[in-house]
């Protein structure tokens, strides 16, 4: 883990605020699944779409025990990646590498990319004045991960951001190639089950589309 502290440039429109990246991480599978595959092929599907990773963000103010209380903040943090940790035992292709020649995810449990971050500005001062200088979206996303086609860049790449109030902001970077709207719906509401639950209360997910596509088309 890299605990380096990293500036992200204020934005001319915004001078004021600054990111600091804290930390950065892979988070890898509590354990390792003895029954998932070792490599997961690409469906006809997945095989066109674009090989890019697409952002996600999502906003959330600081509860009464966050505000008041900093270490909060921290058990907050660690809970989300435990409970990550242990959602990449379920979605173990996420936590895999695109091979491009192959077409096929290596599920090796290499992780997923997580940062820690701080701003220094509070959530609802971020968003009157967002809205003026959509550019500022970006600071809460991690770009610098690699190319999409690369077999050393993880398919999921995950920033969690702390404004001065508590609030944070989680950005998601995930893979078009194993990633739709529907399946980034599924691994986030999963992980927030596991977060808020336990790992026991999600339902595992089915990854035999491959398999049943080449049943249809036999």
């Amino acid at each position: 883990m890299s605990t380096s502290s990293t500036n992200i440039p204020s934005s001319k429109n915004y001078p004021n605020m600054e990111v600091n990246i804290l930390s950065r991480q892979f988070i890898k599978p509590s354990a390792p699944s003895p029954n998932h595959p070792p490599t997961y092929n690409l469906s006809f599907f997945d095989q066109l779409a674009p090989w890019a990773h697409w952002p996600l963000l999502f906003f959330y103010p600081a509860d009464a025990d966050t505000s008041k209380n900093p270490s909060e903040s921290h058990e907050r943090l660690e809970r989300l990646k435990k409970s990550l940790s242990e959602t990449l035992t379920l979605f173990y292709p996420h936590a895999g590498r695109f091979i491009k020649d192959d077409l096929l995810i290596d599920c090796n449990d290499e992780g997923v990319e997580f940062l820690e971050a701080k701003v220094n500005v509070r959530l609802m001062e971020f968003l009157s004045e967002a809205p003026n200088n959509l550019e500022l979206l970006n600071r809460f996303v991690s770009y610098d991960i690699g190319a999409p086609t690369s077999a050393t860049t993880p398919m999921v790449a995950i920033q969690v951001t702390t404004f001065e109030c508590g609030g944070l902001v989680l950005g998601v970077r995930t893979s078009h190639i194993i990633t739709d709207g529907f399946t980034a719906s599924t691994f986030l509401n999963a992980w927030a089950t596991a977060s808020r639950s336990g790992i026991a209360a999600v339902t595992p997910p089915w990854f035999d589309l491959p398999f049943l596509l080449v049943f249809f088309q036999n």
